[in-house]
């Protein structure tokens, strides 16, 4: 029995239905491998071919936050000196002990220049890399380095790195700068044996933001509204923060006391064991009373690792 390919073979080039002429060019498509997709190759009549689709471009997330230094809560200054320990962007603390970052801000991140011998540090939170295989990747001439906290940290490498997470313990990254300023930019940190494209641990700006103020956060001002009377010249009231922080924060005030436009009170201490890492609680002493509202300097609030 014939097919329908041989019958459009078999019919002439002239054919007509109905006075309308049939184009039988189809008869000459041959079939696709597989995986291929059927598409038009040009804009004439039944020009039809077979064609591969290109593989999508995966990124993977980053695992690694700030990876470009966007945030800087601290507002950390170009050439700042920094201890060791001591913090600059945020989630990067100095591994050193003198480190300077010389930069010039950009809205989307920005490389940093590290001084000679100088050094950055980020510690992942555990929970957030489980056991398996992972590399870290970034731009620059600084080296890098990564291992499971309390591991004897290998030597500094250049991109990428691969690296082996137990599970079970916090994952150090580090850099530094041997003989010689060296730059570093768009650090990852990603699952699997291929570096992807740089991305936001957080996917945008806002949510970077967010993912570092976990376990870092500073408010400038924060107008709070009193709740409760302890004294007569006593009130307590809560701070909610914008994120829940890793754990309960240690709090450290950066500025006057308190400023009020209706109170004389002038001086208020914090609840030193707060009820959960999503709030704080103050003490205003000196004058003040339920209802009031009050102005309060500049606070920082801590739960890095």
């Amino acid at each position: 029995m014939p097919t329908s390919s041989d019958l459009v073979t078999d019919l002439p080039a002239d054919f007509e239905v109905f006075g309308q002429a049939v184009d039988t060019s189809l008869a000459d498509l041959k079939g696709g491998t597989t995986g291929q997709i059927l598409s038009k190759a040009s804009n004439t009549d039944m020009d039809f071919t077979w064609s591969t689709l290109s593989t999508p471009t995966v990124i993977n997330p980053n695992l690694v936050i700030n990876g470009n230094f966007t945030i800087n809560q601290r507002g950390y200054v170009s050439a700042s000196n920094l201890a060791s320990g001591d913090y600059g962007f945020d989630r990067w603390k100095s591994n050193f002990t003198n480190t300077t970052l010389t930069f010039t801000s950009a809205p989307a991140g920005q490389t940093v220049t590290i001084n000679s011998g100088g050094g950055l540090q980020q510690i992942v939170e555990r929970a957030n890399v489980p056991a398996g295989t992972y590399v870290l990747s970034f731009t620059g001439t600084a080296t890098g380095r990564i291992y499971n906290s309390g591991a004897t940290p290998p030597s500094y490498a250049a991109s990428p790195i691969s690296f082996t997470a137990d599970g079970s313990a916090n994952v150090v990254v580090e850099f530094t700068a041997t003989g010689s300023t060296k730059t570093l930019g768009e650090v990852k940190l990603e699952e699997g044996t291929a570096a992807t494209g740089f991305s936001y641990a957080g996917g945008t700006i806002a949510t970077e933001l967010a993912a570092c103020q976990r376990y870092y956060f500073q408010d400038a001002v924060a107008v709070l509204n009193t709740q409760q009377a302890v004294a007569s010249t006593t009130v307590y009231t809560v701070y909610y923060l914008p994120q829940q922080m890793r754990a309960n924060p240690t709090l450290t005030q950066t500025g006057a006391s308190v400023a009020s436009s209706n109170t004389s009170a002038t001086t208020y201490t914090y609840d030193a064991t707060p009820a959960s890492p999503n709030k704080v609680g103050f003490y205003i002493t000196g004058g003040a009373s339920t209802g009031q509202v009050y102005l309060y300097r500049p606070i920082q609030l801590s739960a890095e690792l």
